[in-house]
């Protein structure tokens, strides 16, 4: 008896072996390694010229978390329980993310990350089609961040195929958009599993003659030490310092991982350690600019509870010295679409 169970460990063994065997040779052969710039081809093209009248511009960030991270679910990463959320409740999410953005119609930029175009995790919904469709007068970018075959995590339910990145709704005719990767990367075997960090540019030329870029981005997670992040920021500011020197004037949106420093974290639990951004890490002149009072993100280990739930704020902006903020505010919508909530900024030329 003894014998047979052994036989029948060894064989599952073996078999999980083969599974996580086959599975780091197909990930590794088959790892997307986009170059370091690439143009984006736009999705749709916007109506709009920027003029001589245009000095004040309105933008919106907003992390919508696949539409798979509602109120109602937790997420495994994170040590919850979900890992694809039923299909009525993406589809509830979406519906709910695309009557938002329906509200925005008047909104210059709109900066989104986590917007998928083909993933288990969100049934398969065409997203940015979606997004064009409601925003009729913008123009759509799109770039990929996340493009991976298959995840075969957890065992029991893997994540399954995933091709999902940033988005730019703008309303402005522009040129050159790009996407431009960071140098950092996970150590093998993760990295062939995990995001290809990068952030998207947009840049739209105005009547002075110089120009007004308008940068996407949605840095590391799971970046305990802050590193990763860290070096992320410096390849960033190095692209922005440059562009600011030629005249331009620049924006940075985002889903950071990282709080801003007007927020105070909470000090509710040792579980949650929270990397701050200081004005050191930034050039002089140049300004961190987000809404402390109004949370941007949920902790995900389980469904979201006002009051209850440990909240943050790692959604907000950057902008060059020669921008001057008019309005800063997040946009609470109690988390029902996302794990994170949106944030407006408003913003004239100098």
């Amino acid at each position: 008896m003894i014998k047979k169970i052994l036989k029948i460990v060894l064989l599952l063994a073996v078999l999980f072996g083969l599974y996580v065997g086959f599975w780091l040779v197909y990930g590794t052969l088959n790892d997307w390694q986009p170059e370091d710039i690439i143009e984006v081809v736009p999705n749709s093209l916007p109506k709009r010229i920027a003029d001589g009248h245009d000095s004040v511009f309105t933008f919106v960030t907003w992390n919508i978390g696949f539409a798979g991270l509602g109120a109602e679910t937790s997420f495994f990463f994170d040590g919850g329980e979900t890992v694809t959320a039923d299909e009525p409740i993406v589809r509830k999410n979406f519906r709910g993310i695309l009557d938002f953005l329906d509200t925005q119609q008047k909104t210059d930029f709109i900066l989104l990350q986590e917007v998928d175009t083909s993933a288990k995790r969100s049934h398969d919904i065409q997203m940015v089609n979606a997004m064009d469709s409601v925003l009729s007068e913008h123009g759509t970018l799109f770039t990929s961040n996340f493009n991976v075959d298959y995840v075969p995590v957890p065992f029991t339910s893997p994540f399954g195929h995933c091709y999902s990145g940033l988005v730019t709704c703008s309303a402005f005719s522009n040129y050159f958009p790009e996407r431009r990767a960071f140098s950092t990367e996970y150590d093998w075997p993760r990295r062939i599993f995990y995001l290809d960090r990068c952030f998207l540019k947009t840049q739209v030329p105005l009547q002075n003659g110089n120009d007004l870029i308008v940068i996407n981005l949605h840095l590391s997670a799971y970046d305990r030490t802050g590193e990763m992040v860290s070096q992320q920021i410096s390849e960033l500011l190095d692209y922005a310092k440059d562009e600011y020197r030629k005249g331009n004037y620049v924006v940075i949106g985002g889903d950071w991982n990282q709080c801003p420093p007007t927020y105070e974290p909470k000090d509710l639990s040792l579980n949650y350690v929270e990397i701050m951004l200081t004005n050191e890490d930034i050039p002089e002149g140049w300004q961190w600019v987000a809404d402390p009072t109004t949370p941007s993100n949920r902790k995900n280990e389980k469904p979201y509870k006002r009051g209850e739930t440990y909240t943050t704020v790692i959604d907000h902006f950057l902008i060059s010295p020669n921008l001057s903020v008019e309005d800063i505010h997040g946009i609470d919508l109690d988390f029902q679409y996302s794990d994170h909530q949106p944030v407006f900024m408003q913003v004239r030329l100098n």
